[in-house]
């Protein structure tokens, strides 16, 4: 497992552990918000590729794709985590990326997936303030 740290302004920095994801690729496994000027603060976000505090999910176009209750509450894939901005930071969440790969008897196949990708906003204490949903947070917009 590859641990990579990256900066999310305001004094803030992520741990992620990153390795294999059992389908050929990569995820996350483990996530934690971090304090440069303290050592002592510490707040899990995924452990295990698992959310540590799972916020929900809403409604929308992307059950088209993968019907919600076909959802593992889990990091599959790679994802992303944008830097705070306003006291926000934005994870976004693949949930099922485009066009995977899978090796079956005979070689390699390919399954036409359309991509889930979903968005939540957590504070600077690492909890999400909003349930995950497809509309793209307006902080991304900008």
């Amino acid at each position: 497992m590859e641990k990579k740290i990256t900066e999310m302004g305001d004094n803030f920095y992520i741990e992620i552990d990153e390795g294999h994801n059992g389908m050929g690729g990569s995820c996350w496994h483990n996530v934690t918000l971090r304090k440069h000027d303290d050592d002592s603060f510490s707040a899990e976000i995924l452990q295990k590729q698992q959310f540590v505090e799972f916020p929900g999910l809403v409604h929308g176009k992307w059950e088209e794709d993968l019907p919600m209750e076909k959802v593992r509450k889990g990091t599959d894939f790679l994802c992303y985590i944008y830097p705070f901005k306003d006291g926000k930071a934005v994870f976004e969440w693949i949930v099922q990326p485009d066009g995977r790969y899978w090796q079956d008897e005979d070689g390699y196949g390919m399954t036409n997936d359309n991509e889930v990708i979903l968005y939540s906003e957590f504070d600077m204490n690492g909890h999400f303030n909003t349930p995950f949903s497809d509309k793209i947070p307006d902080q991304l917009n900008h």
